[in-house]
């Protein structure tokens, strides 16, 4: 069981790094970052949403209506958030300070969903403090709207790694990733300033790198919903997070963001350190 989680994590992991480095290659090109969002939803949704008579568990009631919705709508908020951050932000930066998202899931895990940590871990959680903070303690980082996009992430995502991980035990992974996207999927377009001449204007550019980016988000998606299935929050978004460090390594050298390059590797290694205690 173990082992399974483990594998599953990891494969998450190295497609979520593939998906931020397309995102990050499209939206650097100057791209609208809204329809890019919706247009990544709506794909997301279809493709889940055709395999729910293949895939259909779910278990009936108030609370799982609840949860499934509060997702969606935590979803619509995070991945404006997401995209933002990607537009505003180096990857080698952004993806860093995403992963203060492991200092928040365990300790609401904790009062949430009863998750105890171990000293070890307790002692990763500082390491990754200590690492997040060696990348905020760049003096021109801390004017950049991009990283605020990226704690409001951070924050929002959170509640929706504690939703997934309460989803993934009353509904099977198709339902649950199509409830995730539906709310984006449907009201992008409706609350988007002119949002037909945007969509008009930017599909066609950008459909290409949309859909392989989605393919692998929805690799990612598929198999962290699994994994959330078989282990702890804490664990799982661990190795995940800790995987995606990769997207660090990739800025610098995809991007060419050799600027400040060691103090980013720093933060990687420190925070990846912290990463494998928490495991």
């Amino acid at each position: 069981m173990v082992s399974n989680w483990l594998f599953l994590a990891i494969i998450a992991g190295i497609s979520s790094v593939l998906f931020n480095t397309l995102n990050r290659g499209t939206l650097k090109a100057g791209h609208d970052s809204t329809v890019y969002a919706w247009l990544f939803e709506l794909i997301r949704f279809l493709f889940f949403a055709l395999l729910i008579p293949f895939d259909h568990f779910l278990v009936c009631g108030p609370r799982t209506t609840l949860i499934l919705i509060s997702l969606g709508f935590s979803e619509l908020v995070g991945v404006y958030l997401y995209m933002k951050m990607h537009a505003s932000a180096e990857l080698s930066i952004s993806s860093i300070l995403s992963r203060l998202r492991v200092l928040l899931i365990p300790f609401f895990a904790f009062i949430f969903l009863g998750e105890r940590l171990s000293m070890a871990q307790y002692l990763g959680i500082v390491t990754i403090f200590v690492g997040c903070m060696t990348i905020l303690g760049m003096k021109h980082v801390r004017s950049a709207k991009g990283i605020w996009y990226a704690l409001g992430f951070v924050i929002v995502n959170t509640i929706s790694t504690l939703l997934l991980k309460s989803a993934s035990t009353i509904a099977s992974t198709s339902i649950v990733t199509a409830a995730f996207s539906f709310p984006a999927a449907v009201l992008i377009p409706v609350i988007m300033r002119d949002s037909l001449t945007r969509i008009r204007f930017t599909t066609g550019p950008i459909l290409k790198s949309t859909l392989l980016a989605a393919g692998f988000n929805i690799i990612t998606m598929y198999t962290l919903v699994k994994a959330y299935a078989l282990a702890s929050a804490g664990q799982v978004n661990s190795v995940f997070q800790g995987v995606t460090a990769l997207a660090v390594v990739v800025g610098i050298l995809f991007f060419h963001e050799h600027d400040h390059k060691l103090l980013k590797i720093l933060g990687a290694i420190l925070t990846t350190i912290g990463i494998i205690l928490l495991v």
